[in-house]
């Protein structure tokens, strides 16, 4: 979804590796809902993939995973 020119100082994308799960941010969200709907039905089937909205956030402590929404809309 993102460029990797936009990040010219990322150098590994190791950090990806924490999680045994794939965060997909910006789901329902313009500009980016219909290229996060085509995200899902490409990959939902091989990836857990979590998607987000701008108001959520997915909190890992552990082996606890938990989703939290803003009340801010």
């Amino acid at each position: 979804m993102d460029s990797p020119k936009k990040a010219p100082e990322l150098t590994d994308y190791d950090a990806l590796g924490v999680t045994d799960f794939y965060v997909l941010p910006h789901y329902t969200n313009a500009p980016f809902k219909k290229i996060v709907q085509k995200i899902i039905e490409e990959y939902d089937s091989e990836l857990d993939l979590r998607p987000i909205s701008n108001n959520q956030v997915i909190i890992v402590n552990g082996q606890e995973v938990t989703l939290k929404t803003s009340k801010e809309t």
